[in-house]
């Protein structure tokens, strides 16, 4: 599928190694880590090495199924500066909650572009979620970025809170995370 979907022109794009944390961060940035995503916090407690194998791994894994990611998008935008400085040499472009990061002949750049995102891994993201991705969209400029995961769609007032975005955005031009950073 995944080949399919690139073949016929969208982003494919690595979304960390293991969706999971495995290490503890200091008390600050572990408290901001719950706050972020909890548990799937992946990158948040690494050091350097442990960074770097995280996202090398992944990269196997995806170039063993036939693909090439050319963008990475943090689990839960839960960035490092171990991991930005990873990204940096080993991907043409990564998103965060606020913008994309881009890199192009060892120059970097960034465009705004907000990530809408409906929240799943507690109740009060369930209940707010779904009128946080209405707000962002209705007030949002030109650029509607919608990140999604499968699990929102197991949750009927988020699908609801999606078509009517969707319904609403109907003159705008749908883009990949590629064309956005070419365009």
């Amino acid at each position: 599928w995944l080949e399919d979907r690139a073949y016929a022109g969208d982003a494919v794009a690595q979304h960390g190694l293991r969706h999971a944390q495995t290490r503890r961060g200091s008390a600050l940035r572990q408290a901001l880590a719950r706050l972020q995503g909890g548990a799937a916090t992946e990158f948040v407690g690494l050091n350097e090495q442990e960074t770097h194998n995280a996202v090398q791994a992944g990269r196997r894994v995806m170039r063993l199924a036939g693909l090439e990611p050319r963008g990475f998008v943090a689990p839960a935008y839960a960035y490092t500066p171990a991991l930005r400085r990873e990204l940096a040499g080993a991907f043409d472009w990564w998103a965060g909650l606020l913008g994309m990061h881009r890199r192009a002949g060892g120059a970097r750049s960034w465009a705004a572009a907000p990530a809408l995102t409906l929240g799943t891994s507690s109740a009060l993201k369930r209940a707010i979620s779904p009128l946080a991705v209405r707000a962002g969209a209705a007030l949002g400029g030109r650029t509607l970025r919608l990140d999604l995961h499968p699990a929102d769609f197991e949750h009927p007032r988020h699908v609801l809170a999606l078509e009517s975005v969707l319904r609403r955005a109907g003159r705008r031009t749908a883009l990949t995370y590629d064309d956005l950073l070419t365009g």
